[in-house]
């Protein structure tokens, strides 16, 4: 997903969970922007983003979901994103759903997320409201 970087904020160290990093990051909590709208993010790279630079990253929310409380079907038929009271909302198409693994699409961009509970229809909307994303710049 391609991201403009509209404020970098602070810089943070990762205390990842050694299950799925192998070592401490750095990272930056950024306020970015999509043509869908605009969310807050922690840019994990070991150099700092640039204001106003765009990059191209992958997204990570690293967070459990419960069908019906915390991501819900909507009437949409856009992507959107907005942050507000240090909750990001995003909404996208459910592509797909094994047991508890779930693909979002936001346009060209496909999100991986785990939610238990029952799924509706492929195809149909879904938004879920979540307190981290990860940023992980592809270099490309």
């Amino acid at each position: 997903m391609n991201v403009r970087i509209e404020n970098v904020i602070e810089e943070q160290i990762l205390n990842a969970d050694a299950s799925k990093w192998e070592r401490r990051m750095r990272g930056w909590t950024v306020d970015f922007s999509i043509p869908y709208g605009s969310g807050r993010g922690i840019v994990v790279d070991n150099e700092p983003p640039e204001r106003l630079g765009e990059y191209d990253v992958e997204l990570s929310i690293e967070e459990d979901f419960a069908w019906g409380s915390d991501i819900v079907t909507v009437p949409a038929t856009t992507p959107a994103i907005s942050f507000n009271d240090r909750t990001t909302t995003l909404r996208g198409m459910l592509e797909s759903v094994v047991d508890a693994s779930v693909v979002i699409r936001i346009d060209d961009t496909l999100v991986s997320i785990s939610a238990n509970g029952s799924p509706p229809k492929l195809g149909c909307f879904v938004e879920m409201r979540f307190k981290t994303m990860l940023l992980f710049p592809t270099h490309t």
